[in-house]
């Protein structure tokens, strides 16, 4: 890189920034150790009561869809969405695993200075019997950027699914191509429809989860008081540990490609038309209804290879029509979340929501416990955890 000051000075420079860099590096291989714990957790409650009373997820908004039209006029500006991603893991059964190990083969150039490695198609597909989670991927669906108001009104409707087989916020919800029952638009909603759904998890009392760094999206006052909130509103606890930035990669961004490219592939090949956030959802509730085999990929997804697959529209923004909402977004399918400001907020990455029902913003309101990092050991029969 180009560098104005003197190598000292860059050297000096690079020099003091290492302390910092270590420490971030450190936090952020801790929040892998606790996702894969918390994980472990609810794999080694497989065959017991607590099995069914907690699930884990993690979320992440995707990149800011913009519904380029072929017939677009020159400098129209296209309509614009943001799709949230969820993955949730609940349910521990023992399940066949298929996996597919790539041949690799090493080999030198003419000269033997440069090597490199190539990627045969061969290999080998092994299975195995284990305990896996059962994995279902949501898609939340709108107009307006991702925030706060988005995430918890998203994330109530999916544990509210979870523990009574019904939504309540969503304008248009679909599984495996029907509507879902609670959805706003259920009655004219077109398709099929579920006359009722089974809810997966009916004694789900804790939500487990983990999101990315975004300050607008996971750590400010409204997402904080959703948090707190849920048991309010959902008898759920939910408990929020917020990542180190810029290091929250997983499947949920594949997922997240994987709904973008549904939509652009039939948009370019003509075989459909959708220029807003709602032609989205719909347009993926029927080509996305089931999770399709990753076949060879199968190895990278192991333990995040989804089982089903649930869509949720939300008027956020706009109406079903497309047409913008009022400038104050308060008459949409969004949870108002407007909280009092909560002292020293950046300083933890661990909040768990209490089990108060007072209805009042978060400060003098619903109780919440907050650490600066999270842990998820196992520690022995009588003993408390020392790592927080």
């Amino acid at each position: 890189l180009p560098c104005r000051s003197s190598r000292k000075d860059f050297v000096l420079f690079f020099l003091e920034g290492l302390p910092a860099y270590i420490l971030h590096r450190g936090r952020a291989w801790w929040q892998t150790r606790n996702r894969r714990l918390q994980d472990a957790r609810l794999i080694n409650a497989f065959e017991t009561p607590a099995a069914g009373k907690s699930c884990n997820f993690r979320t992440d908004f995707s990149a800011r869809e913009a519904y380029e039209m072929q017939d677009a006029s020159t400098g129209q500006r296209p309509n614009v969405g943001a799709v949230c991603v969820s993955i949730v893991l609940h349910s521990p059964t023992k399940r066949t695993v298929k996996t597919y190990v790539k041949e690799v083969v090493s080999e030198e150039d003419a000269n033997g200075y440069a090597r490199w490695v190539v990627e045969v198609s061969k290999g080998e597909v092994t299975e195995e019997e284990k305990v896996a989670l059962t994995t279902d991927v949501y898609f939340g669906y709108a107009r307006n950027k991702g925030d706060g108001r988005f995430h918890h009104t998203f994330h109530q409707d999916i544990l509210r699914l979870l523990k009574t087989g019904k939504v309540k916020h969503a304008f248009a919800a679909w599984h495996d191509g029907k509507v879902l029952p609670g959805c706003k638009n259920y009655a004219k909603e077109p398709g099929e429809k579920w006359a009722t759904f089974e809810a997966r998890l009916p004694e789900l009392e804790h939500a487990f989860g983990f999101m990315d760094g975004a300050i607008v999206q996971y750590q400010n006052r409204e997402a904080i008081h959703g948090t707190c909130r849920s048991f309010a509103d959902i008898g759920v606890r939910m408990t929020h540990d917020i990542h180190e930035k810029h290091d929250f990669k997983g499947p949920w961004d594949n997922y997240g490609k994987e709904s973008t490219d549904s939509r652009r592939k039939d948009v370019v090949s003509g075989a459909a038309t959708i220029n807003n956030a709602y032609a989205h959802a719909k347009h993926n509730a029927i080509r996305m209804s089931k999770p399709v085999d990753k076949g060879k990929n199968d190895a990278r997804w192991r333990d995040y290879s989804a089982d089903k697959y649930f869509h949720l529209y939300y008027r956020y923004g706009e109406d079903e029509d497309g047409k913008p909402l009022g400038d104050t977004h308060r008459d949409d399918d969004m949870l108002e979340l407007a909280a009092d400001k909560v002292p020293d907020l950046m300083a933890s990455k661990h909040y768990e929501g209490g089990m108060t029902t007072a209805a009042v913003a978060s400060n003098n309101g619903f109780s919440f416990a907050r650490s600066r990092l999270g842990c998820y050991c196992s520690p022995p029969p009588g003993e408390s955890c020392s790592h927080v």
